[in-house]
């Protein structure tokens, strides 16, 4: 009877384990299937669990061979040595050694092997993309190879030369440790091998150790591509002709050495042994610090513009290529002093676009005449240009968030939190160039609910995905709904998008109480079988959710289209790992605004479109993840006239073209040329100058 209790606990301790364990999992797989994008989650836990396992059994077996094979080869003896003391330790060691140590180093193996699967399932996403690498069409100018080798294949080399050293550093110690103990070593004569077949398997370890090590090297070659020795990021004289060679002849030496140390330690030789390691540190002192730093200094430096004149070259067209300045069309502009009538009439319809409000006292603004109740906030201003009464017109536009902080502490309760407020309300809209008596916007949208005096009309104006929507809420409940305030009563709304993970299966209740922290999830009255979930509600957690590999702009924009609020987001391919080309402000050495996704503030549905097929980044991950992205033309034409160029890649534009628009070497080394980014006075303080929107002819 006690076994079956210690039976059933030990289930149920295990049944709660796994479910704790898997809870978080289980919420995961709901939410992605419901939104769409099952495969991505399928594919993302096939290739984290795959590597994992395969990178565990690997480690496992290196490490548990080594123990057992260190067993069979020792001889099998006591300790000797010529230290009576650490003789006796020894011996009265041994028996506890035999007893328990098999077991405790299989026991470690099996830990060491499971937490080195883990460390490389983290990086399944650089597998992923190694696996689906498509070709760049551009090849680096110094080893030939097609970019896409040092955007996927690579980072999986340093992984894998990283994790094999670390599994057999442990194989050689374990292994090591095993021979000490059980007598292949004597110390009492210098610590050398006295018994052969133990002898053999340290040194075929040792060999196998530095022949992994001459993987660095190779590394550390490709990786000259990002040098910054010379007088521009990229393999410049020195890289070139110094350290290059010595990288390739430090690659074939070690491999030598590694059978060097091997027959040397076989033949019990261990000064030979020795000479190995010490010929290859000579090599890497001689050619990889010495040599090249009075190369660089004493014949470079004083002749760099005539030793780095190919190089300065490489890196410029490499730079401009890796942010898209290789395409930029310079024209000359030339400027009419003389300002007519006429001019202005030809120009009319930029004229009226000329922006009179700044985005930061416009918010102000809007937050004191349209912010109705204390819950509700504008959370940024976003430019954009409609089509309004038949005019071409840039105008200002902010969604009127829920900020359910703002709630009385009273009513601030999980029902009102989650149940009952749920959703902000509407935008305010304004021409960016027109100013009322009392120097007010000119509200074309404006109210609760919205009320428009153009033909520019929101049939769907209720927000539950936004920028400031960070927390879950639950639909289709027993409680009323809070829609918007109508004076001094409230309307209430019913949910009607098919949105969010249904609530009827008592399983997922549980696990989204353990997800959320709430036993309440289980205990209301107030859910019913049609309520459902919704979470991952601020837009940009929701994108980086399913396409983490993405960045996002800081600076999503509400898009009135079709009588809907569709938030708009660029997404960039970005990386630091292009060859030759010079990092931008964070590191990032190539970029391409690759994708633009939008997200539906009422249902949440989130769909990508691929802006750059010529990206191999974002080609990669299309061949990783099919169906996940869709061609730019499959975008709806009302959603398709408000794709705009992002600020933000033209702010890193701007600050690499301000050196990189110079393109002759000469000029570019002298720094002949070099612009700036214009200041502006704002709040009395000088501040960079944003770039801004225009409607031009």
């Amino acid at each position: 009877m006690t076994r079956i209790r210690l039976i059933l606990t030990g289930l149920l301790i295990t049944a709660v384990f796994i479910f704790f364990l898997g809870a978080r999992t289980y919420t995961d797989w709901l939410w992605f299937t419901k939104v769409g994008y099952g495969q991505v989650f399928l594919t993302r836990w096939i290739y984290r669990l795959s590597v994992g396992a395969i990178a565990t059994v690997f480690a496992f077996v290196v490490l548990t061979l080594n123990v057992w094979l260190a067993r069979r080869l020792s001889p099998d003896t006591h300790f000797i040595s010529q230290n009576s003391e650490l003789e006796q330790f020894f011996r009265q060691a041994r028996g506890y050694i035999d007893q328990y140590f098999a077991l405790l180093a299989y026991a470690g193996s099996a830990v060491v092997a499971i937490l080195a699967g883990i460390s490389m399932a983290a990086m399944w996403e650089e597998w992923l993309a190694f696996f689906s690498a498509v070709k760049g069409g551009v090849t680096d100018p110094l080893f030939g190879l097609d970019i896409s080798f040092f955007f996927f294949t690579l980072p999986v080399v340093e992984q894998v030369q990283q994790y094999l050293m670390f599994v057999f550093i442990l194989a050689l110690g374990l292994a090591g440790f095993v021979h000490l103990a059980r007598g292949t070593f004597n110390l009492g004569r210098g610590f050398r091998a006295v018994y052969g077949p133990g002898r053999a398997h340290m040194a075929i370890l040792g060999g196998v150790l530095m022949s992994v090590f001459s993987l660095h090297w190779w590394i550390a070659a490709h990786q000259l591509v990002y040098s910054s020795r010379g007088a521009v990021f990229g393999a410049g004289f020195t890289d070139v002709n110094i350290i290059l060679p010595a990288y390739n002849v430090l690659i074939y030496a070690t491999l030598i050495g590694a059978l060097v140390l091997t027959v040397a330690l076989l033949m019990n030789r261990l000064t030979l042994a020795a000479s190995a390691p010490i010929a290859i540190l000579i090599i890497w002192a001689v050619g990889i610090v010495a040599l090249p730093t009075v190369v660089q200094q004493y014949s470079v430096a004083p002749n760099e513009i005539a030793r780095e004149r190919q190089y300065i070259s490489k890196n410029i067209k490499s730079t401009r290529a890796a942010f898209g300045l290789d395409k930029v069309d310079k024209r000359r502009f030339p400027v009419d002093e003389e300002l007519t009538k006429a001019t202005i009439e030809e120009n009319r319809e930029m004229i009226d676009g000329l922006r009179l409000w700044d985005w930061r006292p416009l918010k102000k603004t809007y937050g004191q005449i349209q912010e109705i109740r204390l819950y509700y906030k504008f959370g940024d201003v976003d430019l954009d240009r409609y089509v309004v009464d038949g005019k071409y017109r840039q105008l200002a536009i902010s969604a009127r968030e829920l900020d359910i902080d703002q709630l009385p502490e009273t009513a601030q309760t999980w029902i009102n939190q989650h149940l009952v407020y749920t959703h902000g309300y509407g935008v305010v809209a304004s021409p960016v160039n027109e100013i009322v008596d009392g120097g007010l916007p000119e509200l074309i949208i404006k109210n609760i609910p919205p009320k428009s005096s153009t033909d520019l009309e929101v049939d769907r104006p209720e927000i539950y995905f936004g920028e400031s929507t960070n927390d879950y809420v639950i639909v289709n409940t027993d409680e009323k709904e809070f829609d918007f305030p109508a004076g001094d009563r409230n309307k209430y709304a019913t949910y009607s998008a098919k949105s969010g993970v249904s609530l009827k299966n008592y399983l997922t209740k549980l696990s989204f109480a353990y997800r959320f922290g709430t036993v309440k999830l289980i205990l209301s009255d107030s859910l019913n079988d049609k309520s459902r979930v919704l979470f991952h509600r601020n837009i940009k957690d929701r994108l980086e959710t399913i396409a983490p590999f993405l960045a996002y702009d800081s600076d999503p924009y509400l898009v009135i289209a079709n009588g809907r609020l569709t938030w708009m987001v660029d997404a960039y391919t970005a990386s630091s790992r292009y060859p030759y080309s010079k990092p931008a402000s964070g590191g990032v050495n190539y970029i391409r605004n690759s994708v633009k996704a939008t997200v539906d503030a009422y249902s949440g549905a989130v769909n990508f479109y691929v802006a750059d097929p010529k990206d191999p980044i974002i080609r990669t991950y299309a061949r990783a993840y099919p169906g996940a992205f869709k061609s730019f033309d499959e975008m709806d034409k009302e959603l398709l006239a408000h794709v705009r160029y992002p600020e933000t890649l033209l702010k890193i534009q701007a600050e690499v073209f301000s050196a990189y628009h110079m393109t002759d070497p000469q000029v570019f080394y002298n720094k002949e040329d070099l612009w700036d980014i214009p200041q502006e006075l704002y709040s009395a303080e000088k501040i960079p100058m944003d770039p801004y929107y225009m409607i031009l002819q």
